[in-house]
């Protein structure tokens, strides 16, 4: 039986297939013109940082009035940390935010962000949880962007690789961002539930609502984090 389990996890890893690279210099993302979720929801995705000194957005929904909710890579900031962060434009802000991370250029991590309520956001490092509960409160959501805040204008650009970009509307449990961050795919996680899901495998395609999706200077990435079926 051992065996047997052995020889099916080797029949559904997928091999390491090519992500997507997003240069902050050429303003790289990707982004469709559908808000495709609101509170409650769960971003998630695999990114790997070229730079550690340049902070850039993985994946958000976005206003455009700069209302938006976002999960960014913080490499302008001590710790690289990561954030789920909320913006209400001229009104507040809050994000959750990583501790100290250890992150390291070239490695491919996983991060979420889980939005149960306006004042409850939770983000993810590789399935470690930090939270926040300040209360705010963006709306008018327009669209939906990956490697970029896409608000009033396009800026804070990500620098590195990005793969499997997930969005579900509804939160996420810990232990559903746990299996994803060792590589269960977003398909088995709360299939009913995901309402965008772009893997990023050489071709940039939604697999859920097939929508329309603009890609800005972003490439094919040599490999891609392993994830299993």
């Amino acid at each position: 039986m051992k065996i047997l389990r052995t020889l099916l996890a080797l029949t559904l890893a997928l091999p390491a297939w090519a992500g997507r690279n997003f240069e902050a210099a050429a303003g790289s993302r990707l982004s469709t013109e559908t808000a495709v979720a609101d509170v409650p929801m769960t971003f998630a995705c695999f990114f790997r940082p070229n730079l550690l000194t340049t902070t850039g957005v993985l994946v958000g929904i976005f206003a455009t009035n700069d209302d938006g909710h976002y999960l960014m890579f913080r490499g302008a900031t001590a710790g690289d940390p990561l954030s789920a962060s909320s913006n209400d434009s001229g009104v507040s802000a809050a994000e959750a935010v990583t501790g100290t991370s250890g992150i390291t250029s070239g490695v491919w991590y996983h991060g979420a962000a889980v939005y149960a309520a306006t004042n409850d956001r939770r983000v993810f490092l590789d399935g470690v949880k930090s939270t926040n509960s300040t209360n705010v409160t963006p709306s008018g959501f327009v669209r939906t962007s990956v490697g970029a805040f896409m608000g009033a204008a396009n800026s804070t650009f990500f620098d590195g690789d990005i793969a499997e970009v997930a969005i579900w509307n509804v939160a996420l449990t810990d232990d559903e961002i746990a299996s994803l961050s060792r590589g269960l795919s977003p398909l088995k996680v709360r299939p009913a539930s995901l309402v965008f899901y772009v893997p990023l495998w050489r071709d940039v395609f939604d697999y859920r609502a097939s929508l329309s999706i603009t890609s800005n200077n972003t490439v094919p990435t040599e490999t891609h984090p392993r994830r299993y079926r």
